[in-house]
């Protein structure tokens, strides 16, 4: 046994996010050594609450669910729902490492955000503005040594204005497309 490549292992293990905690037990067995390792599973699914008060939001709140390992594989789903006085956000995703039979993974994204931002004319409320995005995402991912990615996608969605008394927006729709990529390398050294 190598210790420094069984530490290795137990930490590529616990990077795959399915584990609370990992570790290593050592008995005595005859003229050797019994090596036993543990994990403790995480939970798969996880529901968040959150609520604050602030002067210009009003009271805001977040609800989050997420389960990470939906299908059995690893994928990580997760459903947001947040609000304020000022602005709505709903977004669903769904992410995993690996497409069956394929080195690379995937992430997509649906989200809905409205903004009712205030406008001041001499400091006196005008009125709300209201534009709402909706926008569908999706991307392919490869990882490399657990250190480096490279993601690469599109999203494509639709800006809708909503005319106010007041202000000078008019009612309006706009597509918007749009072609990404991004290559992370992570220098740190903890998987």
């Amino acid at each position: 046994f190598q210790m420094d490549k069984g530490l290795n292992a137990l930490d590529k293990v616990f990077a795959t996010g399915f584990f609370e905690s990992c570790w290593m037990r050592f008995e005595p067995q005859g003229e050797g050594v019994r090596v036993i390792l543990g994990v403790k599973e995480r939970p798969r699914s996880a529901l968040d609450f959150a609520a604050a008060q602030h002067s210009a939001d009003k009271a805001s709140g977040m609800i989050r669910f997420r389960n990470q390992n939906v299908f059995g594989l690893g994928e990580r789903l997760e459903l947001h729902w947040s609000g304020s006085d000022t602005t709505r956000l709903l977004r669903g995703s769904l992410e995993g490492e690996r497409i069956p039979l394929t080195p690379v993974g995937y992430s997509l994204r649906l989200e809905r955000n409205q903004d009712r931002p205030r406008f001041y004319e001499d400091g006196v409320l005008a009125n709300r503005a209201n534009f709402r995005r909706d926008t569908l995402r999706a991307a392919l991912t490869k990882t490399w040594e657990r250190t480096q990615s490279f993601e690469a996608g599109l999203a494509f969605g639709r800006v809708r204005t909503e005319a106010q008394p007041g202000l000078a927006f008019e009612t309006d729709k706009d597509q918007v497309r749009l072609a990404f990529g991004r290559f992370v390398w992570d220098k740190l050294d903890d998987l």
